[in-house]
């Protein structure tokens, strides 16, 4: 598909389905925020090879999959403000090669 924009803010979503965004390879922005999102389903992202911009602020995240964001290459925004992460697995955030900004305020993070 040729989508490039897919913006599912300010909804009632609890969770999300494993797979859901595998055919959205040429996806630039995924809008995720301001939902009830608790988890992320592993390897949920890894199509995403094109992703740019992924907002999963003011959701309910309390942990992050190791790898999760691991083939999200061209990501430069990050935003994972209000959530209720209390730690970071180890090396999270080390394939986000072309990464610019990235929002952790308003969590519940207690080391790093």
């Amino acid at each position: 598909t040729s989508l490039t924009g897919l913006y599912l803010q300010n909804n009632q979503l609890q969770s999300l389905s494993p797979g859901i965004f595998d055919n959205l390879k040429n996806l630039i922005y995924l809008y995720l925020y301001g939902n009830q999102l608790q988890s992320l389903p592993p390897g949920i992202f890894d199509n995403l090879t094109s992703q740019r911009n992924l907002q999963l602020q003011y959701n309910q995240l309390q942990s992050l999959t190791p790898g999760i964001f691991d083939n999200l290459k061209n990501l430069i925004y990050l935003y994972l403000y209000g959530n209720q992460l209390q730690s970071l697995p180890p090396g999270i955030f080390d394939n986000l090669t072309s990464q610019r900004n990235l929002q952790l305020q308003y969590n519940q993070l207690q080391s790093l």
